[in-house]
């Protein structure tokens, strides 16, 4: 489900995802981050890109809102 995405881009996709099933709720943009061992400018990139190609959605500034839409 990750076709078109990098492999930066593809592992923070499958992290949100892994998060959501496992805690029933969005991870934060740190938990991420400490997941990944990255910093929170380089997740905040990235959820921009898959915003962007239409595989999440997130509320900007708030907390635990990214949706999977693909």
């Amino acid at each position: 489900m990750t076709e078109g995405l990098t492999q930066k881009q593809a592992d923070v996709y499958n992290t949100i995802v892994k998060y959501k099933i496992e805690n029933g709720y969005s991870p934060t943009l740190y938990e991420i981050g400490e997941i990944l061992n990255k910093s929170v400018g380089a997740i905040q990139c990235s959820l921009n890109i898959l915003e962007r190609k239409r595989y999440i959605t997130f509320e900007k500034y708030k907390n635990r809102t990214i949706k999977v839409v693909k």
